[in-house]
């Protein structure tokens, strides 16, 4: 199959993070302005604290929203809690549309796992949490068993050694973008730690952006308005995307000229991949945007 002729992929462009150790949290969650809600059951929640967690979650599932915008992070597959995590999820009365996966190291873990949620009729998409030195390593490998991958910016430092700022991981980042553009799927930036420093969000938005990530993580709601404003589809970007679809329809298919440019195949390309892109997006994510900005 032709790549622009396979279906999109709907990508969510925030990603608002909850634990699932605070019940209230998880509730209040879903008030602000996120394409996807995420229940953490790794690393916000102690040991001792995941039975409760669990519960709480399926609680969470069952209260209520669109399980298509709902998300849980679970434990990484070579624990304990991971089977325990999945039991919970596979006998929730509402199941989550993505699973996080985290500590992933190679393409069978989520290949695995989707084998064996498909034997049960459950189809999430698999997004996996990019934070380990091997996960970096197989990429690409690991790019095409997934539907997305977002990036572990505080583990893979702690393992690498480095500070968890943009030009420590940017390599990283880049691996990221390449290997999930040549797959189709999509790309999640992490959440900013430095919540004391108003300009910290800014600028990791600005190189993710620059980098081709398509969204963004974050564990604080003031947060989001930025996030969306960056990545959600724009009207204008849209309307521009429809006018090179336009003159290069008008010119039988060749290069054309538009406001002064020239207009090959690369950029025809580029807005085609935009403008299904935000269909998928509005589809899937687009009904709960409460910005008032008029993207569609």
């Amino acid at each position: 199959m032709r790549r622009d002729a396979a279906p999109r992929r709907a990508i969510p462009r925030s990603v608002l993070y909850s634990s699932a150790r605070n019940p209230a949290h998880l509730a209040q969650a879903r008030t602000h302005d996120a394409d996807l809600y995420l229940i953490d059951l790794e690393d916000s929640v102690p040991r001792d604290g995941r039975d409760a967690a669990r519960a709480a979650c399926r609680q969470a599932l069952a209260g209520g929203g669109d399980p298509g915008r709902m998300a849980v992070r679970v434990n990484g597959c070579r624990t304990a809690d991971h089977h325990r995590d999945m039991v919970m999820l596979m006998g929730a009365p509402v199941r989550p549309a993505f699973i996080f996966m985290t500590m992933v190291e190679d393409a069978a873990e989520p290949a695995c796992l989707r084998a064996a949620l498909a034997d049960a009729g459950w189809h999430p998409a698999l997004y996996a949490t990019i934070e380990t030195v091997q996960a970096v390593q197989r990429i690409a490998e690991l790019a095409h068993a997934l539907d997305g991958m977002i990036l572990g910016s505080a583990d893979l430092a702690a393992t690498i050694g480095v500070d968890i700022g943009a030009a420590a991981l940017r390599a990283a980042r880049q691996a990221m973008a390449l290997a999930a553009a040549g797959a189709g799927i999509g790309c999640l930036d992490t959440g900013n730690f430095r919540l004391d420093d108003p300009g910290a969000l800014a600028a990791e938005i600005e190189e993710a952006v620059s980098l081709g990530f398509h969204g963004k993580g974050t564990v604080h709601p003031g947060e989001l308005a930025g996030i969306n404003a960056a990545f959600r589809p724009r009207a204008a970007e849209l309307h521009q995307a429809r006018r090179i679809m336009e003159a290069t329809a008008a010119a039988g298919g060749g290069v054309c000229m538009l406001d002064g440019r020239m207009i090959g195949p690369p950029f025809v390309r580029r807005a085609r991949d935009l403008l299904g892109s935000a269909q998928a997006w509005q589809a899937a994510f687009g009904a709960g945007n409460r910005d008032g900005s008029g993207r569609s």
